[in-house]
């Protein structure tokens, strides 16, 4: 009987995440279920078509003329040559698994919100708008590149966060991570510095060689990946807006008003402010100097970007002139700082500085791709699923029983509809 209630004693309690998980997984999968063949999977089937060495011969060419996702492809390629009912259930698996791994990793030292986190994340993936679902989410070989690399990402800081110098996998998940696309390459690579920084430079961590070696496997991973020889070659055919600082100023121009005023990325934005000014507003034991006065540019902020994303209003966004973008770009600053500044405030409180983190990659996500020359909604899912870890951070901590979070969760989506 006292083993019994040792046991249970010691059960974590992440039944209600490991329900959530599975429930994304089993409603995901009816959607994955309806998805065909299309677009570039007829062009990556073919090199299924011929023998083994057929197949190593067909991915040498692509690694050399077409981009460096050696892993992602070789995952695409092999799925593509098996029965289609194979990817549904492993695509199905990758979403549940980030909505797993996304609410571990933002319940760190909060077990009981680990279901709230999960709700987040939930509502996050079966919100998301079809103009970037259909280009990542569900379809066959963009889910290997936009699914696949993002859950890769979240178990390394799993790892990172929960175990840290403790686990001998790090390195290996520091590679997989970097060794996907060039979105995530670059985030990883900016993950693993953040911590090494954290841990060797400024902590107290006894095993300090982990991290040294994790960043060295993140540093080979990317490389792998925007160092292959096919990475000018390709960006010198793709149909680009111009070139140089024209291409700059193009991107910065579209990805301002996608990411900040679009009607993809409103709800997530909403969940981000409000957790944000919930955060400070409910601040205790900390000494906040000008709280007041943040806390009214923030909300100030808040209500410019929600009237300029109503949907009256989001047409003239997207025409807007040179004093009007400019306008837009320094309200999308002071969102930063504000979220910035609620995210410090929880450091005080906890001293966990992830949700600053989510909010580095968040940003940096988008802004490594002002050099791409394309872009699109499926550039933005990394910047979702990284404001979903920003909220799953800052949102459950602000009601002891975490109820309120969720339905205010669903309610920012409910109310982008």
């Amino acid at each position: 009987m006292i083993i019994k209630l040792k046991i249970r004693k010691k059960t974590p309690k992440y039944k209600g995440l490991i329900l959530i998980s599975l429930l994304t997984s089993i409603l995901t999968y009816t959607v994955n279920n309806s998805v065909r063949f299309y677009g570039d999977d007829f062009f990556y089937k073919r090199f299924t078509s011929g023998g083994f060495l057929y197949f190593l011969a067909r991915h040498r060419q692509h690694y050399f003329l077409a981009n460096g996702r050696v892993i992602v492809h070789l995952l695409a390629t092999c799925f593509l040559g098996l029965s289609p009912i194979l990817w549904r259930i492993a695509n199905s698996l990758m979403l549940g698994g980030i909505v797993y791994f996304g609410a571990r990793t933002a319940s760190i030292g909060n077990k009981n919100g680990s279901a709230s986190a999960g709700a987040i994340f939930a509502a996050s993936l079966g919100f998301l708008n079809i103009s970037v679902t259909r280009q990542s989410v569900y379809w066959l070989t963009g889910s290997f590149n936009y699914v696949y690399p993002l859950l890769m990402l979240l178990i390394y800081w799993w790892f990172l966060s929960a175990e840290g110098e403790k686990s001998r996998v790090l390195p290996v998940f520091a590679f997989l991570s970097a060794a996907t696309t060039e979105q995530v390459s670059l985030m990883t690579f900016g993950l693993t510095i953040l911590y090494f920084l954290e841990n060797m430079v400024f902590g107290k961590s006894k095993r300090k060689m982990i991290y040294a070696v994790c960043l060295t496997a993140s540093v080979a991973g990317m490389l792998s990946v925007l160092c292959a020889p096919s990475v000018l070659y390709r960006a010198s055919i793709e149909n680009a807006h111009g070139t140089g600082f024209a291409l700059i100023k193009y991107n910065i121009r579209n990805q301002v008003i996608a990411f900040m005023f679009s009607g993809i990325m409103a709800p997530y934005h909403l969940m981000a402010m409000l957790s944000a000014i919930g955060t400070i507003i409910s601040a205790q034991g900390v000494k906040l100097k000008n709280k007041n006065g943040v806390l009214f540019l923030s909300v100030s902020t808040f209500l410019f970007w929600l009237w300029q994303v109503l949907p009256g209003n989001t047409g003239s966004t997207a025409k807007a002139g040179r004093p009007a973008l400019l306008l837009y770009f320094l309200t999308g600053l002071l969102y930063f700082a504000s979220l910035v500044y609620a995210a410090f405030v929880r450091y005080l409180e906890d001293k966990n500085a992830a949700p600053f983190y989510a909010l580095l990659l968040c940003f940096g996500s988008q802004i490594m791709m002002v050099v791409s020359p394309v872009y699109g909604p499926r550039n933005l899912l990394c910047a979702i699923i990284m404001l979903a870890l920003y909220a799953g951070f800052m949102m459950p901590p602000l009601n002891r029983i975490s109820i309120p979070a969720v339905f205010g969760v669903f309610l920012c989506f409910l109310l982008s509809l």
